[in-house]
């Protein structure tokens, strides 16, 4: 990265020799440099740090995943409005008075979102906090840096990145100990911290207007890595959103395990900076290509299994941290305004944010509820087939029914809680049946975020092309004293790489191509059914197994699917009844069921023969009448 203007010394300051600054100004720096990071990292966060309480906060406002993601919308959206005017007007603006009110701002605005008792005023709270952060972040870039000497652009990109990538779990952590207010709550002491820096007495007072006639290729690169940021902050979303609500809301993770899981984030942005040594162009392409790796591992993840997505989350943040570094050096270069250049890549960023959140909420959304009609045929399937009594099938099964439709629309029902309430924890029997369906709709809701996840990685391939342009057009990196470490950093690059694609390989071993998917078996072609069990009530469950393939085959549909339509309400339509169906229905499922327990041996022929008789010819206008089917 390149260095800043040589510092100007303070004709107050020691003279060379003496060892620098004293001790009490050492810390003052120290103090003020650190608390001003800390608020940087926080505003930064601040687009992602509610994702892990998402789900708690569908509870207490009762929206859906695309009104609760506005949560983090109107904030990256407030952010990116913002910063066009700051930009506009960086001539005009002082520092450290922007700084000032960046602070206040964003400090009051985090105590009223945390105060906040309906969506509205958290969204009004969260739009205010972004305006806040847009001054914050534009102010900070200038008092960092004349602080810490040019040494600032720097810190405030890292500061900047890590908060990015710490915010789900930070915030997840907060939830789980204490409660999701507490993620406001907290932000605004530790952003008013960073007043020390406004007082600290190289704050600059007035515009400090660094910018000088730049080439046009020189702007060029500007505009192009700030257009490389929007479309890779525009593809992280995905794991910062998408990734935190499958664990949380799919896989039924505790907000604090699901924080655990996100840290992979971060951990991977540590391995990446293994290979900041390597040319720019290959940091370039390497870190969208880990990035893209990363969110294709998300989606195709073998089912719930923690191992393959924290392996994957690390990849995306060993992408980001190789991308980041070689867009930031070109999105805030030494001799323009460092007001003008932060609020135009703040506001980049966060752009690439809000368009993340708008293509991938509505989708993911859909996606959920096609995830949903997979999951409820399935969660039918296996209590049709659950080695149950008939008693206790019946009734958890019309509650599974009301617990889907209950369900919010885009929201994941907790099929689980009907077993639990019907005693699960006592039954081993309902128990396993529990965890066979709980299995099985977790698997169809976790392959409903694959079209999600696949456009992420779209986006994050594309940001390929602004980053090479870019890296190419930066000078060559200072490789030290030794030739070896840029190969090691691009041996580290490509084990990295090498380890991406194991893991997508190791997925697909473990079945991750066919997870969630449902195979609707043919009743006209399905063999007598094997229920297991014995006495009366398991002869009397196969009877009921059979008739259901003989309607479902005469009424050109499925099992599972005939069972849901005789619910009005269940959203099912494949089959219109009436009495003269549902007569016939019985009828050609009893002819079924004969002739299965006659294949069976179950019965001797002569009597199936009767009872065939017996089923074409019985009056059963009176019982289809006294049948009231729901809905």
């Amino acid at each position: 990265m390149s260095a800043l203007a040589p510092h100007v010394a303070d004709p107050a300051a020691p003279e060379l020799g003496t060892g620098g600054p004293p001790p009490p100004q050492r810390t003052r720096d120290r103090v003020a440099t650190v608390a001003l990071l800390v608020a940087v990292a926080l505003a930064f966060a601040d687009a992602s740090v509610v994702a892990l309480a998402l789900p708690a906060m569908y509870a207490a406002f009762d929206t859906t995943i695309v009104g609760v993601s506005w949560v983090l919308t109107t904030y990256a959206l407030a952010i990116a409005v913002v910063a066009v005017p700051v930009a506009l007007l960086h001539r005009r603006l002082r520092p450290a008075p922007t700084l000032a009110a960046g602070i206040v701002l964003f400090a009051t605005a985090s105590l009223l979102a945390g105060a906040a008792t309906n969506l509205s005023i958290l969204l009004v709270a969260r739009a205010a906090q972004g305006c806040g952060a847009t001054l914050l972040l534009a102010g900070s870039l200038p008092v960092l840096d004349a602080i810490a000497a040019g040494r600032g652009r720097r810190w405030w990109a890292t500061a900047g990145a890590v908060g990015a990538a710490l915010g789900p779990a930070l915030g997840g952590t907060l939830t789980e100990l204490l409660h999701w207010r507490a993620i406001f709550f907290s932000q605004a002491p530790l952003a008013a911290l960073a007043l020390l820096a406004v007082l600290h007495p190289a704050a600059p007072g007035l515009p400090a207007d660094r910018a000088t006639r730049t080439r046009r290729r020189a702007r060029g690169s500007v505009a192009l890595a700030n257009v490389g940021f929007a479309l890779v902050f525009a593809a992280l979303v995905a794991a910062l959103f998408l990734g935190v609500l499958l664990a949380i809301e799919v896989w039924r993770y505790s907000p604090l395990r699901s924080a655990a899981l996100v840290s992979a984030l971060p951990i991977g942005m540590l391995v990446g900076r293994l290979g900041h040594a390597a040319a720019a162009p290959t940091r370039a392409v390497a870190g969208c290509v880990l990035l893209a790796l990363g969110l294709v591992g998300l989606a195709f993840v073998p089912g719930e299994r923690w191992t393959f997505a924290a392996a994957s989350f690390a990849l995306c943040g060993a992408g980001f941290d190789l991308v980041h570094e070689v867009l930031d050096a070109a999105a805030i270069p030494p001799n323009r305004s460092f007001v003008r250049s932060g609020a135009a890549t703040i506001g980049a960023r966060h752009a690439g944010l809000v368009l993340g959140l708008v293509v991938i909420a509505p989708m993911l959304s859909s996606s959920i509820d096609a995830g949903i009609q997979r999951a409820t045929l399935g969660a039918t399937r296996t209590m049709l087939e659950a080695p149950l009594p008939l008693a206790d099938k019946l009734p958890v099964t019309w509650h599974l029914r009301d617990a889907i439709e209950s369900a919010p629309r885009g929201r994941v029902p907790d099929l689980a809680q009907v077993f639990d309430d019907g005693g699960a924890k006592g039954d081993n029997a309902l128990a396993r049946t529990r965890d066979e369906l709980q299995t099985t709709v977790a698997d169809a809701m976790t392959r409903s975020f694959r079209p999600a996840f696949a456009v992420a990685a779209a986006l994050a391939l594309l940001a390929t092309f602004p980053a090479v342009i870019v890296a190419m057009r930066a000078a060559a990196p200072a490789p030290g004293p030794s030739r070896r470490r840029p190969r090691t950093a691009t041996a580290v690059i490509v084990a990295a790489g090498l380890v991406g694609i194991g893991s997508l390989g190791a997925a697909a071993a473990a079945g991750a191509l066919h997870v969630g998917q449902l195979a609707e078996q043919d009743p006209c072609t399905a063999p007598p059914d094997t229920y297991s069990g014995r006495g009366l009530d398991a002869a009397v469950q196969r009877i009921g197994l059979s008739a259901l393939n003989g309607a479902a085959c005469e009424l050109h549909t499925t099992r599972e699917r005939l069972v849901l339509s005789l619910d009005g309400r269940s959203g099912y339509g494949d089959v219109t009844w009436d009495d003269a169906t549902l007569e016939h229905a019985m009828r050609v499922g009893a002819d079924r069921a004969i002739d299965d327990a006659d294949e069976r041996n179950a019965i001797p022929g002569f009597v199936a023969s009767i009872l065939h008789l017996a089923a074409d010819h019985a009056p059963l206008q009176w019982l289809v009448q006294r049948i009231d089917l729901p809905g």
